[in-house]
């Protein structure tokens, strides 16, 4: 099958979204509380409270799971609808169009939202036991071609004692879901935070992780025959192939009328240790102006990346409408500050200390912390690129880091360092 393509008018009435999702319950398309009135004297609809739970539909789901009951754990009670599915006026069931593209993340953070994805994502109701060791996120890069659900104004039979849930909505389409899993020692909330923003081959990052990566989706197939994370609507259509027909690929939960919400357990998801990565001094030996004669201005950001997830995107470190290069000279012991094109220079160099830039990140030991450090000298009419900085680390929370990175732009007479360090402490 070729690649998605939508004409242009239909692709302006997408949905288009990037979003780090760390509950189930918030469905891609806006959730209906009540049907709209019915005329004359027809029932009222009923009116529905608590927040839908979005959950991946079991294999072999059809439209005759409309209207059923679950339990508080989301096992089907007696296959019998409480709500009959909206008609089309002819006899069959209503088709919603929603023509939505886009890619979703959830992470298992409570038995509830464990236990509404259990069958969708294959798994077996001992996951939700106390002792359970493992941890789930997926990524969910779907497209949604309509929807099915009930109407609320055509009530079916009497909701059995144990039921808490039912089904309100089915969304047909294609998903390629890739669902992680991983022990609780392995898979923490560091690795689950840098996920989210890793591109590449999902099998290999999930290697590097040590995790599992299985597909639990329906109908999209990798166009590289190797699954890629997508971040975006353009990411699914240039990586992903629709393949057949539209099938159920979610389902939407409700609670039943007059019951309450059960209360889920908290799964933990360890992270044994924040870094802290600070600036605090900028050391300038050349501003780029002519033999370092006059002031410049500048302004420096940072980019952060754990195992090379980035996790502090442009972030502004420092900025100076007046940046010298002279008033100190650099001590050719080393005992100061020194020159990182010459490692002993004789130069000047202008000192800007008591940065307060400080940033705290989840890591375990292992983990490779970087830092990239671009900029500007932005007073010329054409802003002129600092030499970029790196600073990075493997950590090792027993032992803090300090150092001094610096970088030099010969053509352009720019050279500086930072003093930057890391220190440890338990989350």
């Amino acid at each position: 099958m070729p690649p998605i393509h939508y004409p242009a008018v239909m692709q302006a009435r997408w949905l288009i979204a990037a979003l780090l999702v760390h509950a189930c319950n918030n469905p891609p398309p806006a959730a209906t509380t009540t049907d709209a009135a019915p005329p004359g004297d027809a029932a009222p609809p009923v009116v529905l409270v608590g927040t839908p739970i979005l959950a991946t539909a079991q294999l072999g789901t059809g439209d005759t799971a409309l209207g059923t009951t679950v339990d508080k754990d989301f096992a089907q009670i007696n296959g019998d609808a409480i709500f009959k599915p909206r008609g089309d006026g002819s006899g069959g069931i209503a088709h919603t169009a929603v023509e939505q593209l886009s890619v979703g993340w959830v992470q298992a953070e409570t038995t509830n939202q464990l236990a509404a994805n259990i069958a969708g994502w294959g798994l077996t109701s001992a996951a939700l036991g106390a002792g359970n060791d493992t941890r789930y996120m997926s990524m969910r890069a779907y497209q949604i071609d309509y929807y099915e659900d009930v109407d609320l104004t055509q009530l079916g039979t009497t909701a059995p004692g144990p039921a808490v849930y039912f089904v309100s909505k089915i969304y047909y389409g294609h998903s390629y879901e890739a669902l992680f899993s991983g022990s609780s020692s392995t898979f923490t909330a560091a690795v689950a935070a840098t996920l989210p923003h890793a591109s590449g081959s999902i099998s290999a990052a999930a290697s590097a992780d040590h995790l599992t990566a299985s597909n639990v989706g329906r109908g999209l197939v990798p166009t590289s025959g190797d699954a890629l994370f997508a971040a975006n609507q353009a990411d699914v259509t240039s990586k992903y192939t629709a393949s057949g027909p539209a099938v159920p690929i979610f389902i939407e939960y409700r609670l039943v009328p007059g019951v309450a919400a059960p209360a889920g357990q908290t799964i933990p998801w360890a992270s044994t240790n924040k870094a802290t990565f600070a600036i605090d001094e900028i050391d300038v030996f050349h501003n780029g102006s002519f033999l370092d004669a006059s002031n410049t201005a500048w302004a420096v950001s940072a980019t952060c990346s754990v195992n090379g997830a980035v996790v502090d995107q442009d972030d502004a470190v420092w900025s100076s409408s007046s940046v010298s290069a002279g008033g100190t000279h650099v001590d050719p012991q080393g005992s100061g500050p020194q020159d990182p094109n010459t490692g002993n220079p004789t130069s000047t160099y202008g000192r800007y200390a008591g940065l307060t830039w400080k940033r705290t990140f989840p890591v375990n030991d292992g983990n490779f912390l970087e830092c990239d450090l671009p900029g500007q000298r932005t007073d010329p009419s054409t802003p002129v690129p600092l030499p970029p900085i790196t600073a990075s680390v493997t950590v090792d929370t027993s032992t803090p880091v300090e150092g001094r990175p610096g970088n030099y732009d010969t053509g352009n007479r720019l050279d500086y360092q930072i003093h930057a360090y890391v220190t440890y402490s338990p989350n």
